[in-house]
Parts: structure tokens; C-alpha cells; sequence
């Protein structure tokens, strides 16, 4: 019982580094929207992906086609993650062009309720009852962050935000169902399908749907430096995603997805360092009380799997 306690806090552990590593990737986008075309940034920005998924699928020195070998099923299902995975960074990266980090962050911090649906309906688990009033209590933490901000009237941003952490929690459900049904798939192999997959829609987009609306607003070539700032997008957006892929190996998506909280104050400080957006009282109040139903989650889970 020791090994699986251990095992879920390095599932957790490898969740906040990922978390920290997609609000790097967040942060950098936002500096960079209204500059550049935005599906065109989601493009490039997907190109690291792919190369760091195929760098890691590369250094197992296994041969790459029996990594990347899947049955018609888990094809499918790798499919739907790959979708779910490039709507909620387009839906993410528009709420984050519109609004301010931190307010994103709170109001996209509804994707453990849609997990919990999607749990019962797609994996046909129930939740568990020590998971209600964590659950409960997190959520009141995401109104309480809600209601104290200045753009709690944006319903744009809020329309945005959550059809992303719809989408997010729907990539948690897809990638657990992946793991449980066809175990001998590698971590590496469903990050590259889904960037690759991600990519191919981004580009249909960018190079197709966008020149036939935005005449020619479609594409504008970066400068050197800003296309050094539009890899490390992708590098960072790789990293935080193999880091949850790697993170439900440890842990079931139920404990594993609220650590997603966290990235709240890593939000925070990003908008205070490089927006001057500065933290209000609902804000701290907000973080603490996510954190701690994150925590009570946690620690219910150890001790009734303990027990």
C-alpha cells in the first residue's frame, strides 16, 4: 500500500511541473496574441510538439513503427483525443487573447465536474462519495475567484473558457480509457498522434478555412525572435503535455485532474510579472480553497484505497 501512495504523489508531482510548464506556454501565447493570426500560432506552435513527441518516441531506441502501432480502436480512440486536444488549445489560446490569465484559469476550473460526467457516462464509473464535498468545496473556489474579478461580465471569455475545459476534461477521459484498454500503447505514441492529428486540423484551418475569410490577414511571417518565443510555446506545450499523459500512469484522471488547480497561481504570478495584472483578495482566497479540496481529494483517495 506504501509503493501505490508513493505512486499517486509522483503522479501528482509529475501533474504540477506539467501544469507549470503549459501556464509557461499560456503566459508566452498571450504575449503574442493580436500580432500574429491566431490559428497561425496554434500551428506553429504544434510543429515542437510533434518533433518532441518523436525525439521521445525516438530515444526508447525501440523501433519507432512498433511504438507507433495501433489497433483500429485504439486509432479511433487516439483520434477523438486528438480532436478533443487541438479544441481545447484553440478554445484556450481565444479566452486567453480575450481575458487575463488568472480569470481563464478560474473559470476553466469546471473540467473535474465534466470529468466526474464523462467518468460515468463514457467510462461507466460512478464517483466515488468522498469526492463530493472536495469537489463541492473547489468549485465554491472557483466562484468565489469568478466573483472577484473585473471581467466577470466578459461572456465571451466565459462561453470560451468553458467549452476549453470541456474539451480538456474529454482529453483526461480519452487518454485513461487508452491506458486501461490497450496498456501496451506508449506514453510518447499518444502524444504524437494527438499533436500530429492537432497539427493536421490546425493547418486546414490556418492555410485553407482562414484565406478563404480573411482574405489576406491569414499568415504573417515572424521574426526571428518571435518564432524562437513561438517554438518555446511548443516545447513548453509538449513537456506539460507528455507530463499528464505520463502523470495517468500513476494515477487515476480523478485524482490527477484537480492538481490542474494549481495552475491558477502560477497564473497569478504570470500576470503579475509579465502583464502587471495584480492578484486581488477573491483571487488568493480563490487558490486557497481550491488547493485545499484538492488536497482533502487526495487524501481521501489514499485512505480509502488504504483501507
Amino acid at each position: 500500500m506504501k509503493a501505490e501512495t508513493a505512486k499517486r504523489y509522483k503522479g501528482v508531482l509529475i501533474m504540477i511541473v506539467s501544469v507549470l510548464a503549459l501556464s509557461l506556454m499560456d503566459g508566452i501565447g498571450k504575449v503574442q496574441s493580436g500580432v500574429y493570426p491566431e490559428f497561425q500560432i496554434l500551428f506553429l506552435r504544434t510543429l515542437p510538439i510533434v518533433l518532441l513527441a518523436l525525439l521521445a518516441i525516438f530515444l526508447e531506441r525501440k523501433k519507432i513503427q512498433n511504438i507507433l502501432h495501433v489497433n483500429p480502436h485504439c486509432l479511433y480512440l487516439q483520434s477523438l483525443r486528438g480532436i478533443a486536444w487541438a479544441a481545447s488549445g484553440c478554445f484556450f489560446y481565444f479566452a486567453f487573447a480575450k481575458g487575463n490569465l488568472t480569470y481563464v484559469y478560474i473559470l476553466s476550473f469546471l473540467h473535474p465536474i465534466f470529468g466526474q460526467i464523462f467518468s460515468y457516462f463514457w467510462l461507466r464509473r460512478p464517483a466515488k462519495k468522498y469526492t463530493y464535498i472536495p469537489l463541492t468545496i473547489m468549485f465554491a473556489g472557483v466562484i468565489v475567484g469568478a466573483q472577484g474579478s473585473s471581467e466577470i461580465k466578459d461572456y465571451s471569455v466565459l462561453l470560451l473558457a468553458v467549452i476549453a475545459a470541456f474539451f480538456f476534461s474529454l482529453e483526461f477521459i480519452l487518454a485513461e480509457e487508452i491506458q486501461e484498454k490497450h496498456p501496451e500503447i506508449n506514453d510518447k505514441a499518444t502524444l504524437f498522434y494527438s499533436s500530429i492529428i492537432g497539427l493536421f486540423i490546425f493547418i486546414a484551418i490556418a492555410f485553407i478555412a482562414a484565406p478563404l475569410f480573411k482574405a489576406n490577414e491569414y499568415w504573417v511571417t515572424p521574426t526571428s525572435f518571435d518564432f524562437g518565443l513561438i517554438f518555446l510555446q511548443g516545447f513548453f506545450g509538449g513537456l506539460g503535455n507528455l507530463g499528464i499523459i505520463i502523470a495517468l500512469r500513476y494515477a487515476e484522471s480523478r485524482i490527477i485532474a484537480p492538481w490542474d488547480y494549481m495552475i491558477l497561481f502560477f497564473g497569478v504570478i504570470i500576470d503579475f510579472v509579465w502583464f502587471g495584472h495584480q492578484p486581488n483578495l477573491h483571487s488568493i482566497v480563490s487558490g486557497l480553497v481550491i488547493i485545499s479540496g484538492g488536497l482533502w481529494l487526495l487524501g481521501n483517495d489514499i485512505k480509502n484505497t488504504t483501507t
